[in-house]
């Protein structure tokens, strides 16, 4: 590579700052500077801000772009178009909505009814008569299925479908509101405003009520405190929803720089955090601060007053916009000028209308313009060691030379030529330019650079930062299935618990051929003893292999489908195959809850434990399963675990029996962890409402949605008689299973 040192002092480049507004006067719109001066003569039919250093301008009916100098980039062929926000416009052409950059291309070909601005990097819009979410490169992220849609906020877009408001993110599923619940489409420091049965609360962005709905009005969370009306007087709470300001004012409005408006006896003053009075009620009207300033209302006529509620501006004007850059468009008897912080009349109001100052950068009309498509963001996070650049470069005379800056080191793009950049000739000057930048790790600043005859252009920087993928070990999961259904004492012998250790573990087998990206685990061990392998001694011994495999950051699950049984000194057992019959032998050879306890101590890995318990099962299709011992089982399991998580499930309750039956093949402890790993539909009995899964949508099982799936529908299969019950300590939700995509 051929390293430039020289070069850019040659031709310095002429970029300049100017600070423009559009103004309306005699019918027609131009811009005009600071001083009032037009360096855009009026002669357009309506005319936007200018917005990275492009402005929206409507010509015979046709909207398009110019830049600072008023000549046109992007000719007047568009039905409507919109600021750039991010490099790209929206624009309506043919009665259809697309996106344009800032070179005048469609990169989202017009498709849509109606279409938003990108916001969180996506953009809410409308095929067909229904809404849904693309990114930037014009794909659906989320399906267009919704009736109707807000913009992202903080993550979270309200959506509305079937008649049902909820809330998507980013990742698939909708996290449902209560029925008949409305909610503010704004999300505001976590919590977004929701009314329910004509009362105000709060929900989280799952959708879960977080302050329950009980207040005549609520507003959104602003620096941590919300307004909220009660009994027709407002206060402000906190996230706990505890009143930190006791309601007592007429009307109130959210903190901004630590003041808020706030109404009494019909007049608008401003508190602190506190409550305290900090500006008097003085005013018709008051507006949020911002910069230290904030617009009022007094006496029918508008004025600014800073954080000391000292005028800044005195109240006489019909109407006061935001500053920018300094000026305030103000209203005076239907003319428009402008005003500055300290009260000076800067512009005459001699307009029909005007829009807001915006600084534009602009460069001679002749020299080059360097448009970096990709990235089309900075900054980029990348895990790839190299990152194929992408511009154009547009200039009015034959580009002389062109170079790329990465990370202060010059090179030219001529040289580069024949290691893999690719440059095309768009037409007699314009080129389009595709390089591979190799990046270091960490930060990674990247520039362009063109020259012509008249100058030399410097594209705005990008920066890429390279973080490489660190491939983090995964841990493995241990199963030990146990079933018996055949016994050498033949009275104890039931029907399905064989069935239930064959299935838990061809179910999570087939976790075992996911991809190693989809896997949670890096290695799934099955192993499963059923009828006359499930010998005391057996059980023993793979307890105490899979104790010796597993390390601190594995997870052991054992599941049990077998009778449980309590002797007459109340100690708990499983019974084996070989276990004698009668309760006097089964400290003889039974399985031990007490050892069981040792072992789950002593092992370095977090355990779960699923125990279906059977305690009879002849001459009929439904056998009973009895829990009778299972509080003695967990009380020895605690004693045992002390500090360490405990997650214990049980198929029924102590005073309850434990069911298996034919219509399932199982025990319906066992069919109903079956049927969450497979997200089988069952509807709640009292309510008729789905049972999910995966209440989260995030694809994965957990112990948490585990516990609240099977509570539902072992009822749902038992007709209300069996109740699981289970027991987590000191234990987070642990992802369990992988669903199926």
């Amino acid at each position: 590579m051929l390293l430039l040192n020289f070069l850019w002092v040659l031709l310095p480049a002429h970029a300049q700052d100017l600070f423009l507004a559009p103004v309306k006067q005699h019918d027609r719109w131009g811009y005009i500077d600071m001083e009032g001066k037009y360096l855009i003569s009026p002669k357009y039919e309506s005319a936007n801000d200018f917005s990275e250093n492009l402005a929206a301008v409507r010509i015979n009916g046709k909207w398009g772009y110019i830049d600072g100098t008023g000549n046109v980039i992007i000719a007047a062929k568009f039905q409507d178009a919109h600021s750039f926000m991010g490099g790209m416009a929206r624009v309506r052409f043919e009665n259809m909505w697309g996106y344009i950059n800032n070179l005048g291309e469609m990169v989202i070909p017009p498709q849509f009814d109606v279409a938003n601005d990108f916001m969180e990097g996506l953009a809410l819009v409308r095929n067909y008569g229904k809404y849904g979410f693309i990114n930037k490169n014009g794909k659906f992220v989320i399906e267009p299925i919704f009736d109707d849609a807000y913009n992202f906020s903080e993550g979270c877009a309200l959506v509305m479908q079937y008649g049902k408001w909820g809330f998507v993110g980013k990742e698939p599923g909708i996290r449902e509101l209560p029925l008949s619940a409305e909610a503010s489409p704004f999300f505001s420091e976590g919590l977004a405003a929701i009314q329910l049965r004509g009362k105000y609360g709060f929900v989280d962005q799952q959708g879960n009520i977080k302050i329950e709905p009980q207040y005549d009005d609520a507003k959104d969370f602003s620096e941590t405190l919300a307004a909220v009306s009660f009994n027709g007087q407002y206060g402000y709470m906190a996230y706990s929803g505890k009143f930190v300001i006791l309601p007592a004012f007429e009307q109130a409005e959210h903190f901004s720089e630590g003041l808020a408006a706030v109404k009494s006896n019909g007049r608008y003053g401003y508190i602190n955090t506190k409550g305290s009075i900090a500006i008097p009620a003085l005013y018709d009207e008051a507006q949020p601060f911002k910069n230290g300033l904030a617009k009022v209302k007094q006496n029918n006529r508008y004025g600014i007053i800073d954080n000391g509620g000292n005028w800044a501006v005195a109240p006489q004007y019909d109407w006061i916009f935001d500053f920018s850059e300094g000026l305030a468009v103000v209203e005076s008897s239907q003319r428009y000028g402008y005003v500055t912080p300290k009260d000076q009349l800067q512009i005459m109001p001699i307009y029909e209308s005007a829009g807001s100052f915006q600084r534009v950068t602009t460069t001679a009309n002749s020299m080059p313009h360097i448009i970096v498509q990709a990235p089309a963001e900075s900054p980029l996070q990348s895990q790839q060691p190299y990152y194929d650049l992408k511009a154009t470069i547009k200039s009015a005379s034959p580009i002389l030379d062109k170079s790329v800056l990465v990370n202060n080191e010059l090179y030219d793009l001529n040289d580069l030529a024949q290691k893999g950049t690719r440059i095309v000739q768009m037409n007699q000057n314009d080129l389009t330019i595709s390089i591979r930048i190799k990046l270091k790790e960490g930060k990674n600043k990247i520039t362009l650079k063109a020259v012509n005859r008249q100058g030399s252009a410097t594209s705005e920087p990008r920066e890429i930062i390279y973080q490489p993928e660190i491939l983090v070990e995964k841990p493995n999961l241990y199963i030990l299935t146990i079933g018996i259904s055949e016994f050498e004492q033949k009275e104890y012998n039931i029907k399905y618990a064989d069935d239930d250790a064959n299935d838990i573990a061809a179910i999570f087998d087939a976790q075992n051929k996911l991809s190693n990206a989809e896997k949670l685990y890096g290695r799934v061990t099955v192993q499963k003893l059923t009828n006359e392998q499930a010998t005391a001694n057996n059980i023993r011994k793979a307890i105490l292999d899979m104790k010796r495999a597993a390390n601190e950051k594995d997870l052991f699950v054992l599941h049990i489908s077998s009778h449980g049984e309590v002797d007459s000194r109340n100690n708990y057992y499983i019974r084996t195959y070989e276990t004698d019959a009668g309760i006097e032998y089964l400290s003889a050879t039974a399985l031990e809850n007490r050892w069981l306890a040792d072992q789950i101590r002593d092992f370095k890995c977090t355990t779960i434990q699923l125990i279906d318990a059977c305690h009879s099962g002849a001459g009929s299709d439904i056998a009973l399963r009895g829990a009778a011992g299972m509080d003695i089982a967990i009380s020895e399991l605690k004693q045992a675990l002390s500090a360490k998580a405990l997650y214990f499930f049980a198929s029924a309750r102590s005073q309850e029996m434990a069911q298996e039956g034919g219509e399932w093949s199982n025990g319906a402890f066992t069919e109903a962890i079956l049927a969450c790993f497979n997200q089988q539909k069952y509807y709640n009995s009292s309510n008729g409402q789905p049972i999910t899964a995966d209440s989260n949508n995030d694809g994965f099982i957990n112990t948490d949605e585990l516990n609240a799936y099977i509570a539902q529908v072992v009822k749902v299969l038992t007709n209300g008689e069996q109740t699981p019950r289970t027991t987590i300590e000191q234990g987070t939700p642990i992802n369990l299973f992988v669903l199926p995509k």
